[in-house]
């Protein structure tokens, strides 16, 4: 039986991923690898395959179809989403025709509520949480350029027990991909959203990069301040957050290149939409639900969504 993948979304996190299944399995009559992609990148995919370089390597792949019509594909056995957050209810509303009853769904996008919010669509369909560290983008329609020495990739269904959660893990590795089956991916999606969240907010408040915030007295104490605040409404959400992640997320910082900076700053900068409710709001909205106070993201997030108005 031929396994159908899905990558939705073709940027930093599908790119580099995606490319990597795509290699691997480009020959292989068991597996097939799709990717879903739009515009212009789609163009040059279709035209040139996918260029993705990781240090000094660079390989093109070329799946075994990229569209931006998801009911050619068919239905799939996994898909794996990789869009921005602020994009989940129009590509889960394309995706339908690829999804059936044995259809996995593995949401790879930065949130702490991603695959309630999908299941809330999907109500009938298995969904599992999923989280990634890179530091990666899409360079030039593509082109997938991924830095440091970090591309893992995290997913489970806590509380399930499902054959194809060792099964997916396997087809992964057999790629190359730094991938992890857990049993407890809620506490590793939270710690990694605590990351994204804190990081994220500040780079896009002081218009800094991490290297900046983390050697700044004044920045780097605002950080540890909002570090403070997500766990806090971490263990509220009971997601298992036990560590104290303010050396761990400060550790993770200080191994980056030079300049490296959040997704949702690079977002800003441009004047694109961004994760801004997503990554930060959250919080502040999950505060109020819980009856917690969170007074720095509070001051940030207005500060942010006044500057997003701004540049409306």
């Amino acid at each position: 039986m031929n396994t159908k993948i899905i990558f939705a979304g073709i940027g930093g996190v599908g790119g580099y991923f995606g490319g990597m299944a795509a290699k691997r399995y480009a020959e292989d009559t068991n597996v097939s690898v799709y990717f879903i992609a739009r515009g212009e990148n789609l163009r040059q995919i279709r035209e040139s395959g996918l260029c993705v370089t990781k240090g000094e390597q660079t390989f093109t792949a070329q799946p075994k179809l990229t569209t931006d019509k998801p009911e050619e594909i068919g239905t799939a056995d996994f898909i794996v989403v990789c869009t921005k957050s602020y994009g989940l209810n129009t590509i889960v509303e394309q995706l339908k025709p690829c999804i059936g009853k044995q259809t996995v769904i593995v949401p790879l996008l930065n949130g702490a509520d991603i695959t309630e919010r999908i299941k809330a669509l999907l109500p009938d369909t298995t969904v599992w949480q999923g989280c990634v560290y890179i530091v990666s983008s899409l360079s030039v329609p593509g082109k997938v350029e991924t830095t440091g020495n970090v591309q893992s990739l995290f997913f489970g269904s806590d509380g399930i027990e499902d054959e194809r959660l060792p099964r997916f893990e396997m087809l992964l590795k057999d790629a190359g991909i730094d991938a992890h089956y857990s049993r407890n991916i809620k506490r590793i999606v939270w710690e990694k959203f605590i990351f994204i969240s804190t990081t994220a907010t500040l780079t896009c408040y002081y218009d800094s990069d991490f290297s900046n915030i983390i050697g700044d007295e004044a920045k780097r104490e605002m950080l540890l301040d909002l570090i403070d605040e997500a766990e806090t409404v971490a263990r509220a959400a009971d997601a298992g957050v036990e560590k104290d992640m303010k050396s761990d997320i400060v550790g993770r910082l200080k191994m980056l290149p030079a300049g490296a900076t959040s997704s949702m700053h690079r977002d800003f900068r441009a004047r694109k939409n961004t994760e801004l409710s997503s990554l930060t709001g959250t919080i502040v909205r999950l505060s109020k639900e819980y009856g917690i106070s969170t007074p720095r993201y509070d001051t940030v997030y207005s500060a942010l969504r006044e500057k997003t108005k701004d540049e409306e």
